[in-house]
């Protein structure tokens, strides 16, 4: 029996694992543009990255669709997010539809999203390049830049 228990353990090894590391088999860029999608109105708020409920000022607002979208449209996730940071992030995106949010986006060290309750509430990481035209967004729209990772 202990052989069999090996032989067990071994093979669902590799699936359990799987299962437990962050984003594995999620189309994160599919999901984040379906959300986007249903998106009427966007706020963008100061965080401190050291309190989950603490939310600082409002540095942006629009309810203009195109500018959702080509803020949106800047964004494109690595496959595998790592290292996973624990702080709470330095902007926080919410997306709306009607009265209703629909997402709540942390951004963290100017380089990975955690959305709160959402598929990626583990971190979703952009690619290099997209994270230099978030930035980019960023700037042409007086936000207040978030911490880069350096």
């Amino acid at each position: 029996m202990r052989g069999f228990t090996q032989i067990v353990f071994a093979l669902s090894l590799p699936l359990w694992l799987g299962a437990c590391s962050p984003n594995t088999g999620m189309d994160f860029n599919a999901i984040l543009a379906k959300q986007v999608g249903k998106a009427n109105r966007i706020a963008i708020y100061r965080i401190d990255g050291t309190t989950p409920t603490e939310v600082g000022p409002k540095v942006y607002e629009s309810a203009d669709r195109g500018e959702i979208e080509s803020l949106f449209a800047t964004v494109t996730f690595k496959e595998r997010p790592l290292p996973y940071c624990k702080c709470f992030g330095d902007l926080r995106i919410e997306l709306f539809d009607g009265p209703h949010t629909i997402a709540e986006i942390s951004l963290h060290h100017g380089s990975c999203f955690r959305w709160k309750d959402g598929p990626f509430n583990k971190q979703a990481k952009m690619t290099d390049e997209s994270q230099k035209r978030f930035e980019r967004w960023l700037d042409d729209h007086h936000v207040s830049k978030a911490k880069s990772e350096e």
